[in-house]
């Protein structure tokens, strides 16, 4: 039984894991991937963060992320990585059950963090390919060291991309997709 059941690792899940756990309460995060994620580590693991408090002079994405994960589990909070949550039932009163693809578990209340998940999105036309050279994250830029890259997107995600491997590429295109 657990006072609070957080649902997603990200960095909003394990602030509140690390805030929930810090004040007394018995707290478990749920993530449905084997690693803690969030735009930290999908969108910007070697961009440096310069917004978030706490890191003056700025932090990398990844390294935001791994001291989130860090400062939640050395709170107190339990972390079930590699197990999604499936569904949420209204048990006896004031109880809840967070059924998973492994376990339930029975929480007093439950927050859920699921963020921006399934991102990035595949392009439709690409939903069958297989091959080498396309990436939907940058998880090594060194893989990109003077390539020639064309980037699919929009917003602030494939500006960010293409300004965390200027240095590496050989050039880069930027095409906006249309909704």
């Amino acid at each position: 039984m657990y006072d609070v059941v957080i649902i997603g690792a990200g960095p909003s899940g394990l602030t509140a894991a690390a805030n929930t756990s810090l004040r007394g309460l018995r707290s478990l995060v749920i993530e449905k991937q084997e690693i803690p994620r969030g735009p930290p580590r999908i969108l910007y693991p070697d961009k440096i963060i310069r917004d978030h408090p706490g890191f003056p002079v700025g932090i990398l994405g990844k390294e935001l992320s791994r001291m989130l994960f860090m400062q939640a589990k050395n709170s107190g909070a339990e972390i079930k990585l590699g197990e999604e949550a499936l569904k949420i039932v209204s048990k006896e009163k004031d109880l809840l059950e967070v059924r998973t693809v492994e376990d339930r578990y029975q929480a007093k209340r439950v927050i859920l963090c699921t963020g921006i998940y399934d991102i990035p999105r595949k392009l439709e036309i690409l939903e069958d390919y297989a091959g080498p050279n396309i990436h939907y994250e940058v998880e090594n830029p060194r893989i990109f060291k003077k390539k020639r890259l064309l980037i699919v997107g929009g917003g602030d995600h494939a500006f960010d991309t293409a300004l965390q491997l200027k240095d590496t590429a050989e050039s880069i295109a930027i095409v906006v997709k249309d909704k």
